[in-house]
Order: C-alpha cells, then structure tokens, then sequence
C-alpha cells in the first residue's frame, strides 16, 4: 500500500500507516520539484520523474494540489502526508527518511534514499535537519515538518506525530484516544502541540504506524 507519486498518487499509505520536512525558514512549502543543478545526476525515475520529486501521494497531493485547497485541507492532506513519512522513517518498507527534495519532502524509494546517502553533495539531496551527520540505520530520527505555509493566506503552521502508534478520531465527545506499542512512545515529536492532549488506551503493537497533526487537523480522521 502507499503510492507513488511523481504527480499525485492515489493509492498511497494512509492514515494509520504513514521530514522532517523543515522547509524552508519563512515557511514557503515551494512547488514542484527539485532543481538539483550541483552535484552528480541521478539515475531517471529514481529521486524524480517528469521534473518532480516522487514523493508518498498525499504528500504529491499537497506539493501540486494545495493551491487550489482550503486551509483546513491543505493542513489535513499535509498531515496525511506526515504519517506516510513517518512510518517510512520507522523502517516501513525497509526504507528510511533521511535525505528530503527542495521542499522539504522526503524522497519515496529505498533507491532514492540510498543514491542519496552514496552522494550527499548533490543538490538534489537535502539531509534532515536534525541529523546531518547521520550514518548507517537512521530509522526514528524523523522530525515532521515544521514551518509550512498555508497557500493564499501565508498562515505558517506546523506538525506533530506519535510515532508506533494509531488514535481515532472520536468526535462526539470532542477527543482523540490512541494505542501505542509502549509509553516511550507516547511522547509527540515535532513542533506543534496538537497531540498532546490525547486519551491513551492500553499499548498493543502498533509498529511502524504513525498519527500525525498539522495546524490542529489531524490526519487519521475519515479519508
């Protein structure tokens, strides 16, 4: 499950499966691809296909599409995309999210991730900003992305995930309750505080999964 999305994917791993994409310091979330002028080239449809970065598909749908969204649903399509970035920094797929596109967005294919990792001076290959120096297995050092724009109104927002684990969304009584594989999971990573008021039932396995929140519209209510 999960899409490719050099254009906008629609089959991708959602909700309860999901860069810190930092990107950018006045909170521009860019459009399109990357440029990647320094550096060596990569091989064809391995980072980019069609001059875009391929990337999870709702995080395709919020690079190409937002423009034409509303606030809250460029913050929910953006939260969508978090949680398919976090789980492939949990070693989903058995890949991992180190190096980012121009955006701020983290490449798809294990491919992408390891051409990047032997060239680390090409332009194409931006290294998380929380761990520059990063080697070998650097699965659960992902930050979601901090700093995003809402297009149309320059509203800078930003994200936050809890990592091995899934919440639903519990409406009526105004809520959100979530199940985690253990407490040090419990804690949210990232800037925003939108997760940490959440219920807590019993842990059970919930690896590799990830709940994730921009700008206070969460990504694993209804699709």
């Amino acid at each position: 499950n999960g899409g490719n999305s050099g254009n906008n994917g629609n089959n991708g791993n959602n909700g309860n499966n999901g860069n810190n994409g930092n990107n950018g310091k006045n909170g521009n979330g860019g459009n399109g691809g990357n440029s990647g002028n320094g550096g060596p080239t990569p091989p064809a449809e391995t980072l980019t296909t069609g001059g875009k970065s391929i990337l999870w598909d709702k995080c395709a749908k919020w690079r190409d599409e937002r423009q034409t969204m509303t606030p809250a649903e460029q913050k929910t399509t953006l939260a969508k995309c978090m949680q398919q970035e976090c789980a492939q920094s949990l070693g989903y797929g058995g890949n991992v999210c180190r190096f980012l596109d121009g955006n701020g967005l983290c490449y798809q294919y294990k491919a992408a991730q390891d051409w990047c990792a032997a060239n680390p001076t090409s332009s194409y290959c931006a290294p998380q900003p929380n761990e520059p120096d990063c080697k070998g297995n650097c699965a659960g050092q992902w930050q979601p992305m901090a700093r995003a724009a809402v297009a149309g109104t320059g509203e800078v927002y930003s994200c936050t995930c809890l990592k091995n684990c899934a919440c639903t969304d519990k409406y009526a009584l105004n809520l959100h309750e979530c199940r985690c594989t253990s407490d040090a999971d419990r804690v949210a990573v990232g800037v925003a505080t939108d997760l940490d008021g959440v219920k807590f039932m019993a842990n059970t396995n919930k690896n590799l999964q990830c709940a994730c929140s921009c700008g206070g519209s969460i990504g694993f209510g209804p699709k």
